[in-house]
């Protein structure tokens, strides 16, 4: 994901945060489908810190550490060969350890995968909820 990119989340993500009691993890998975890269942006607005791993199969490295401070986000590079592979995001905050499997396809096209888990909390009421989002186009 390109730095503007980047900053958009950050920006959208401080907005719901200073909105609503919200805790926000998101991932977005772009694949190359020209070079075979993939770039996968964590963003931690969960009001704690986090580390953890990501793995994904058939890819250079297999897998990558990250840790990450309450407010900031880390982009990932990863090499690997085409078809539809699993991402497998572990990791710990407060002890706790929660793993989440992604799936998505490195082909000729361009994909891009984004996953965003959040809780909003207000006057007694809690609502969490997870989603994931899919997009695959040509290159022209």
């Amino acid at each position: 994901m390109n730095f503007s990119g980047n900053q958009y989340l950050h920006s959208f993500t401080q907005l719901v945060r200073s909105e609503f009691d919200a805790k926000v993890l998101y991932v977005y998975i772009y694949s190359n489908g020209t070079s075979s890269n993939v770039s996968v942006t964590i963003g931690n607005f969960m009001k704690n810190n986090m580390s953890g791993v990501l793995n994904i199969t058939s890819a250079t490295p297999t897998g990558r550490t990250f840790s990450l401070n309450d407010t900031h986000n880390t982009t990932l590079e990863f090499n690997l060969t085409a078809g539809w592979l699993n991402a497998t995001l572990n990791y710990t905050m407060q002890n706790r350890e929660t793993v989440e499997r992604l799936y998505f396809n490195a082909s000729t096209r361009n994909y891009v995968l984004g996953f965003t888990d959040m809780t909003l909390q207000e006057r007694g009421f809690l609502v969490r909820f997870k989603s994931t989002y899919n997009r695959t186009w040509i290159i022209s």
